[in-house]
């Protein structure tokens, strides 16, 4: 085991995420519902820590560790993305929790701290570090101002219900991309991309790997293209079948979603949303309407697979023209915070990380 450096609470080892910690996690996770303002709990459908590398391509965790139970948990995810144009190196942090029994005791603090320390033997002194914090996470929030220098932006996401027919017919063609169009779709995601931070730049090969990172012997992304009668490819994205490897069950929704849901039933009866998620979105100049169809068409075809699909976007973006989502539909809130030389403006567009 790769424990990390001495504590001061003797009964208490920080120390690497291990491939046998799976069933630890389980428990961890199944004890600590996300306390943002909705309050969700991961359904892990295959072992936690295959799921977190199915999930997330280049990930080191951090675990708290009191008398062979794990209370803590911290990720770090490696990559290089743009930032006005230049390539950069970054590390984003994410999936911060600590057992409710053991919070408020320093834990969150030394786990943030072991990241960042992770993050810059990794990427040195020059990388950015990031970390996206929803509204409303406070505890999350106070541990990330101090490491953080800047509030970069924002970005929100969206939970639709999957389509239960079929969108009209819009001279579009929507059908899964061969490999043969990967180095195109690369271009068209590029080009879409240019005036976004922390965007990072995709090959044919790249999109392949990604596409194909699965824990089963079959894939769990699909990527969708919309083709014109010319069979241009003018519109693309991805999709996860997340929850084939982790489903969400909603423990706590704030008071106006409780009653709203009454009406629309966004939630299931059994609370457990089987979320499919959206990705790697673009479409070519002009070419908003066949994006809407592209979309509309996979919340529809996606149907089989899930109850519910998600997407991550800058609210300032073009991305929300395309999803048309009602306004009365809640939209989750996450400020982006960045530390590293060189940190970015904030008047350029914000990629999800």
């Amino acid at each position: 085991m790769d424990t990390l450096r001495s504590n001061t609470q003797s009964d208490l080892i920080v120390r690497l995420l291990q491939p046998s910690d799976g069933p630890k996690l389980l428990q961890l996770f199944e004890s600590s519902p996300d306390n943002g303002r909705f309050a969700i709990n991961a359904c892990y459908q295959i072992d936690p820590y295959q799921a977190i590398h199915a999930l997330y391509s280049d990930t080191i965790g951090v675990v708290a560790e009191i008398q062979g139970s794990l209370v803590g948990l911290g990720l770090v995810e490696f990559g290089d993305c743009c930032v006005s144009g230049e390539k950069r190196s970054y590390a984003s942090l994410h999936s911060l929790l600590v057992h409710p029994s053991h919070r408020n005791q320093g834990i969150a603090k030394r786990l943030a701290q072991e990241r960042i320390v992770l993050a810059r033997e990794r990427i040195g002194e020059g990388g950015l570090i990031l970390a996206s914090i929803q509204e409303g996470n406070s505890a999350s929030l106070s541990v990330t101002q101090k490491w953080s220098q800047q509030q970069v932006g924002c970005i929100q996401s969206i939970l639709m219900r999957v389509r239960n027919k079929a969108p009209k017919s819009e001279g579009i063609t929507v059908r899964p991309a061969r490999p043969s169009e990967y180095a195109e779709i690369a271009t068209g995601l590029n080009r879409f991309y240019q005036r976004y931070d922390f965007y990072e730049p995709q090959t044919a090969e790249s999109l392949s790997d990604w596409l194909n990172q699965t824990p089963f012997d079959y894939p769990v992304r699909t990527y969708f293209v919309a083709v014109n009668h010319d069979e241009e490819i003018v519109a693309g994205l991805a999709v996860t079948r997340q929850c084939q490897i982790v489903a969400m069950e909603v423990k706590r929704l704030p008071l106006p979603l409780t009653l709203l849901n009454l009406i629309v039933k966004m939630v299931p009866e059994d609370g457990i949303l089987r979320q499919l998620s959206v990705a790697k979105l673009w479409y070519a100049p002009e070419q908003t309407a066949a994006a809407q169809h592209l979309w509309e068409t996979v919340r529809w075809q996606s149907r089989v697979w899930g109850t519910h699909i998600t997407c991550f976007y800058d609210p300032r973006s073009p991305i929300p023209e395309v999803l048309r989502v009602p306004k009365w539909l809640p939209k989750a809130d996450f400020t982006v915070v960045s530390t590293g030389s060189q940190l970015t403006g904030g008047e350029r567009l914000i990629h999800p990380l």
